[in-house]
């Protein structure tokens, strides 16, 4: 069949820019992050090995007044989500929640650390208090779901926690926040549900763990705790900034929480919340003898880790605590700063980074830069760096 001269041209041109975007795409190097995964870069030319052309990943971003790189950190990982991640020596342990470790430091055999036999058993948390790795695993045993302390790797159980009163659970609730304080250490533990109104009124109970904030001090020879703080729904982290101490919230359908937490306080849950419970049903948002947040998301950012700023950040803003926080429904990380004459917010400067975050890696320590996980597992160092100066 004879073509037409307008459908050889039209061919011609379809055949020239399939040639162009095949040329594009093998010499181009491509940053940044896309659906939780990083990037494959192009360089496949240039690159003799693929682990050389990721190595070539990073993506340079400009906030308000300083420059951010995000770099992916070389590390062999499994596929399952991430419990923890520790910086050891000259590298990195992330065990997952399936007890399975991944490595990248001299010396580490690969090892399955303690997870008990019971159907859909998760290690939820990994601590470390003094030289010693602790798992918070949640279980469930016929009727029984509960929370548990384990040693991570000997498996020697130190503590259990009671049977929550309701079979719908949601150990995503489960918290796990965990601090030094005075002579012992903080642990947050989460009233784990999305649909159970007797799980949720435990985080008012003082006689339940749920919901609150525990202090142990003699652990783990004394298993003891003293309630801290209760009325919280799922406190995803604890960290001191400064000599303020901070605890990021999972609010429920909108309302995540930065909250300054004193001790012996309320803070409301489930009585009190900027969100809305599952089934849609409106909250208050405030009442009195009730701890407030210094600030709530709405919508959710899906929050989940937060730490002091790196000193490069800290000193540029000399007059400000200095919170930098993670988000996974954000995908963001957010610099939050708090005045140290009222204690109130000063500003929240959001820095996009394209991948859920749950993290930060424990740890680490740098002048300029923080290091989270994502997750996919990945490990990801944000460095700042050009700022503007007077």
């Amino acid at each position: 069949m004879t073509m037409h001269w307008n459908q050889k041209k039209t061919i011609t041109f379809v055949l020239t820019v399939m040639v162009f975007l095949a040329c594009l795409s093998a010499s181009m190097v491509v940053i940044g992050f896309r659906h939780g995964e990083p990037i494959k870069c192009g360089l496949r030319r240039l690159a003799a090995t693929k682990k050389q052309c990721e190595n070539t990943l990073f993506t340079v971003k400009q906030a308000n007044s300083f420059a951010y790189t995000v770099k992916p950190i070389e590390f062999e990982k499994g596929n399952h989500r991430t419990a923890a991640v520790f910086n050891i020596n000259d590298g990195y342990l992330r065990i997952a929640q399936n007890g399975s470790t991944d490595s990248n430091f001299t010396g580490h055999k690969k090892q399955k650390v303690f997870l008990p036999k019971d159907q859909g058993a998760l290690i939820k948390q990994v601590f470390q208090y003094r030289d010693q790795y602790y798992s918070l695993i949640s279980q469930v045993n016929g009727d029984c779901s509960y929370l548990s302390i384990y040693e991570t790797f000997s498996g020697k159980e130190i503590l259990k926690f009671p049977c929550l009163p309701d079979n719908n659970v949601d150990f995503n609730g489960t918290g796990g926040g965990f601090t030094i304080h005075k002579n012992g250490f903080l642990l947050t533990i989460g009233a784990p549900e999305m649909f159970a109104p007797k799980i949720r009124s435990l985080a008012q109970d003082d006689n339940s763990p749920y919901g609150k904030v525990l202090y142990f001090e003699n652990f783990p020879n004394d298993i003891s705790d003293k309630v801290f703080s209760k009325g919280h729904r799922n406190p995803q982290s604890l960290n001191y900034v400064d000599d303020l101490l901070i605890s990021t919230e999972h609010g429920p359908f909108g309302g995540d929480e930065i909250n300054i937490i004193f001790d012996q306080s309320n803070y409301g849950w489930p009585l009190v919340s900027y969100g809305a419970h599952y089934a849609k049903e409106k909250l208050e948002t405030e009442r009195e003898g009730l701890e407030g947040p210094i600030y709530a998301f709405v919508p959710s950012i899906g929050i989940s880790d937060h730490k002091k700023c790196p000193d490069i950040l800290s000193e540029y803003y000399p007059s400000s605590y200095c919170i930098i926080v993670s988000a996974l429904r954000g995908q963001s990380l957010y610099i939050v700063r708090l005045s140290r004459k009222t204690k109130q917010l000063e500003s929240i400067e959001h820095l996009p980074i394209g991948t859920r975050i749950r993290e930060f890696i424990s740890g680490f320590s740098s002048n300029n830069s923080v290091a989270i996980v994502i997750d996919s597992g990945d490990l990801i160092e944000v460095t700042f760096d050009n700022f503007v100066r007077p």
